[in-house]
């Protein structure tokens, strides 16, 4: 059961069209840390999310497999995670709502295997 308070009220609300971002590893690239075993973490560059909007980031990891994907959120306010999934075997896909007032930040992580 969903506590009804967790739940965004989208009701009579003017909630801007979805942006969608790609990313990739050679342009987009914040950090990396080798994790031992053929496993990295990609840390990419933080994307913008306006107020009371929907965000879409498609992260690539070139050459290697995804294992899982993350983010995380400026400022300790709601957002909610809408999807968070490996669309292909190099590609990982985020979608995020920010119920703020404010434009915050978004930074994705991958962890890949070679």
């Amino acid at each position: 059961m969903i506590r009804k308070s967790l739940v965004p009220n989208l009701k009579n609300r003017r909630l801007k069209k979805k942006k969608t971002v790609a990313l990739r590893p050679n342009f987009d690239l914040k950090s990396t840390d080798n994790l031992g075993g053929g496993f990295r973490r990609l840390v990419f560059t933080d994307v913008q999310i306006e107020p009371n909007s929907f965000l879409e980031i498609t992260i690539n990891s070139g050459n290697r497999k995804v294992v899982s994907g993350g983010w995380s959120i400026a400022n300790f306010q709601k957002a909610f995670a809408i999807e968070s999934y490996p669309r292909q075997i190099n590609q990982w896909v985020i979608s995020v709502f920010n119920d703020t007032s404010v434009t915050r930040s978004i930074t994705p992580y991958l962890i890949t295997k070679a």
